[in-house]
């Protein structure tokens, strides 16, 4: 519970900060200064929902056990989807982060939003499984397939990427970012 409070902490130093996704892709790879490999620290739910560069992991400090945390939702029960989709949303909205389902598919964006879209593997056999895309500013989506992958563009997003169904697409608002 502690390592849940202090990231959600560090969480809420990304939202003060003002930071909002406008990065081209990186892998999240790279050496801290006592040479740990903390490759392993983001997955997609970090990747789309607060948009870490490699910068802000250095600088917050997020270490791998931190990172173990990014999607620890319990899939088992969450039926129907709205239970997981809850306990996202919750997870993100601690933070300071506002985050809300798309009313249109073409709704415009401020400076402060961005664009993410939310996959469900009904079929995993730990209970239900997620994976997020995040929209980038040219209109194309990121995604990062599990802790250890490196950050992969996609043009466009289906009904399906691998076992995950497509469930719905979130606007998610920073509303103490500055205005650029």
């Amino acid at each position: 519970m502690k390592i849940k409070r202090n990231l959600i902490k560090k969480l809420r130093n990304i939202v003060s900060l003002g930071h909002v996704p406008n990065r081209e892709l990186e892998n999240y790879f790279y050496i801290t200064q006592n040479n740990e490999d903390v490759c392993m620290c983001i997955n997609c739910f970090a990747h789309a929902c607060f948009n870490l560069s490699n910068e802000d992991i250095e600088m917050l400090g997020i270490t791998e056990k931190h990172g173990q945390f990014f999607g620890n939702f319990n899939g088992f029960f969450t039926t129907p989807d709205e239970g997981l989709e809850r306990q996202i949303v919750d997870f993100v909205e601690k933070t300071g982060l506002q985050m809300r389902p798309v009313l249109k598919h073409d709704e415009a964006l401020n400076r402060n939003q961005w664009k993410v879209a939310m996959y469900i593997d009904h079929m995993n056999w730990f209970g239900k499984d997620f994976h997020f895309f995040l929209q980038e500013k040219d209109g194309s989506w990121s995604h990062k397939q599990g802790y250890s992958s490196n950050v992969q563009k996609k043009e466009t997003i289906g009904e399906k990427h691998q076992q995950y169904d497509y469930y719905k697409t979130f606007i998610i608002t920073n509303p103490f970012a500055r205005e650029f």
